[in-house]
């Protein structure tokens, strides 16, 4: 269990990062998923106790990486991505 929660904390961490790299708002994601941005704040604070129970927790943290990874796929982004990368 305990190695899940490093896994998720270093998994929120890199999508906190990219999310901010591509200067995509919390509140962009919040539109697209209809989850509250003080929840997504919480997810990216890593306060898990702060997000509702399983599996509705779990959910909201899945949907926000979906939204992010898709979101730095578009074309707009790869070429910011390149150069943060150089």
């Amino acid at each position: 269990m305990m190695q899940d929660k490093t896994d998720l904390s270093k998994k929120i961490e890199e999508l906190t990062a990219l999310r901010k790299s591509i200067s995509l708002d919390l509140k962009v994601i919040a539109q697209n998923t209809n989850i509250p941005t003080q929840i997504l704040k919480n997810i990216e604070l890593q306060n898990f106790n702060k997000l509702p129970p399983h599996p509705i927790g779990e959910s909201f943290i899945k949907q926000y990486s979906f939204v992010i990874e898709k979101e730095s796929k578009k074309p707009k982004y790869r070429s910011s991505l390149k150069l943060a990368n150089s």
